[in-house]
């Protein structure tokens, strides 16, 4: 297909509202994934093979995304990233730069194209590592009880958490947050914790070594 189509996507950096711990490089179908802290190291590893974004016709698009798109009807990229991970099909903009899909959320995912400028703002908005934000009380000499849920995907330990949080006075930290190098302190009046923790405000580090 040749690069002057109309629905062809642009080269470069992309960031989704709804996986914000995540920058997609593409160059032509080629797509790399790369941790958030690519703002600040430039020269880290991706975080998987390399994936692959493909044009051409893929059948009738999730009712949500042809209205963000203006009422396209089909889509018209498939996306296969992070070793298959994250595979969906989305509706390029007519500029190149938005691509709308039912993302890997189950919910309406915008991949926006980053501009040198739209990257430093990003790099700005994020909030300190050692100092995220959170509603909680600080309270440094009540050191309480550490409380550690471990368990397979959709066994329940986020929304355990939650309550936790909500009914018991805990303070929920989600831990795929920190790793993610995301704001671990998700609110307790989400309704749901899971989709709501990949959404939580990235963070930046002033050393990778601090860890």
């Amino acid at each position: 297909m040749s690069n002057q189509c109309k629905t062809q996507w642009k080269d470069g950096y992309y960031y989704c509202n709804t996986l914000t711990a995540w920058l997609k490089k593409v160059d032509g179908s080629s797509c790399d994934v790369y941790s958030i802290l690519k703002l600040d190291y430039s020269d880290i590893n991706p975080l998987a093979d390399v994936g692959t974004w493909t044009f051409g016709d893929f059948g009738p698009a999730h009712e949500d995304v042809q209205k963000a798109s203006g009422g396209v009807k089909n889509y018209n990229i498939e996306m296969n990233v992070f070793n298959g991970m994250d595979h969906n099909f989305g509706i390029v903009s007519e500029d190149g730069k938005t691509i709308y899909s039912w993302g890997m959320m189950n919910e309406l995912a915008i991949l926006k194209w980053q501009s040198d400028e739209d990257l430093k703002r990003l790099s700005n908005d994020r909030e300190p590592f050692e100092t995220p934000s959170c509603s909680y009380k600080i309270q440094p000499e009540n050191q309480g009880k550490l409380v550690w849920l471990s368990g397979p995907p959709g066994a329940g330990k986020s929304t355990t958490a939650q309550l936790m949080g909500k009914d018991a006075g805990y303070v929920y930290y989600e831990a795929d947050c920190f790793s993610c190098f995301l704001n671990p302190f998700v609110p307790t009046d989400v309704d749901n914790p899971t989709i709501a923790a990949f959404k939580q405000k990235a963070l930046k580090v002033s050393r990778l070594t601090s860890f």
